[in-house]
């Protein structure tokens, strides 16, 4: 009788814990940059470590950009199979997608899938890669431009680098909108020529020379830089008022100038006279 109950406990022990196991080469498959366009359709394989039959419910990605593929059939034990990722690669930038699979149900797992899709290299040149200011006396607004070509056979994608512009000099910077038509705002066509435009303005004090490079990135990884510099001459006047886009100079409390920046980047400055309601406009 305890024979018959101890080879009774041992099947039931076996029994309980006879499982599959699905077991990924890694949980975390990092695809790296990817060229947009790109066909990416990749197996991401796994093997039955466990000692029943694998067969596999679902593989979900949650996103209708990416889609995961999984195999029908069972799987043996010791046996590989695969998950089939695929990523639509017309979305630009960063990608995390987390695939969680279910498998003789309830059993399940997740892995995580990610890349960077960057756009199509191309090549640029630049007409100046130093410009001087010369000196900008203090309370006044200096601009200056330079001239980006699209050098290569694909479209150009540009983007100031912004977290590198920490100096409250730099006042404003933009770039000439596309001639193509049918192109978003910072996009262009091969052979197009596009302005960048930048105003300093020395309303904050300093005194002396500074140089400021101006990064800015183009079709995702790479960069390019000009060289700005200058000399900040004269010291503060307390008849002189300082916003944000505009000075405003004031002689016995009478306004007399405002020097002002409009959205384009272009100054303005209109002159008053005291005691009248006359004034001019200088652009």
């Amino acid at each position: 009788m305890r024979i018959l109950l101890t080879l009774f406990s041992f099947l039931f022990v076996q029994g309980f814990h006879s499982q599959a196991k699905l077991t990924f080469d890694s949980t975390v498959v990092n695809f790296g940059i990817i060229v947009e366009g790109t066909y990416l359709f990749e197996n991401i394989w796994f093997t039955n470590t466990g000692n029943e039959p694998l067969l596999i419910d679902r593989a979900g990605t949650g996103d209708g950009g990416s889609y995961a593929e999984w195999p029908k059939e069972p799987i043996a034990v010791g046996k590989r199979g695969a998950i089939r990722f695929r990523y639509d690669t017309k979305r630009i930038g960063k990608f995390n997608r987390t695939i969680n699979i279910t498998y003789n149900n309830p059993n399940s797992v997740s892995i995580t899938a990610k890349g960077e899709v960057v756009y199509k290299a191309t090549t640029v040149a630049v007409n100046q890669k130093v410009i001087d200011l010369g000196e900008i006396p203090y309370g006044t607004i200096d601009s200056a431009k330079f001239t980006i070509t699209n050098t290569g056979n694909e479209l150009l994608y540009l983007n100031f680098d912004s977290y590198k512009y920490k100096h409250q000099d730099l006042f404003y910077r933009s770039f000439s909108e596309s001639i193509h038509n049918q192109a978003p705002k910072n996009q262009y066509v091969p052979g197009e020529k596009i302005e960048v435009n930048f105003v300093f303005r020395n309303i904050y004090g300093q005194s002396g020379p500074f140089e400021r490079n101006l990064k800015i990135s183009y079709n995702s990884h790479d960069t390019l830089s000009v060289l700005v510099k200058g000399t900040y001459v004269g010291f503060p006047n307390s008849s002189v008022v300082y916003e944000r886009n505009r000075i405003l100079t004031y002689n016995n409390q009478a306004l007399t100038t405002i020097e002002e920046l409009d959205w384009t980047g272009k100054v303005e400055r209109k002159h008053y006279f005291s005691n009248s309601n006359f004034q001019y406009t200088e652009k």
